[in-house]
C-alpha cells in the first residue's frame, strides 16, 4: 500500500463492517507516514463516521504497530 501510495496512487481497503479491521490497517498506513497512532485514528473518524478504532483490541494493535514502526 505504501508504495502505491508514495507513487501518487490510491488504495482501496475495505472489510465486511468496515469498523475495525479495514480502520486497524489504514491507521497503520497514516502511522507509517508519519502520523501519531492518535491522530490517524482521529483523522479516520472524521473521515468515515463508521470507524470505531477505540475499542481497546484494534487500539493496541495500532499502538503496536506505531512502536515497531518507530513511529511516537
Amino acid at each position: 500500500a505504501l508504495g502505491e501510495i508514495d507513487q501518487g496512487g490510491r488504495v482501496f481497503v475495505h472489510c465486511f463492517g468496515g469498523r475495525h479491521r479495514s480502520v486497524a490497517l489504514s491507521a497503520c498506513v497514516l502511522v507509517a507516514q508519519g502520523h501519531t497512532p492518535e491522530n490517524a485514528m482521529a483523522l479516520l473518524q472524521e473521515k468515515h463516521d463508521k470507524a470505531d478504532p477505540e475499542i481497546w483490541y484494534i487500539q493496541s494493535r495500532i499502538t503496536k504497530f506505531a512502536k515497531k514502526w518507530g513511529t511516537p
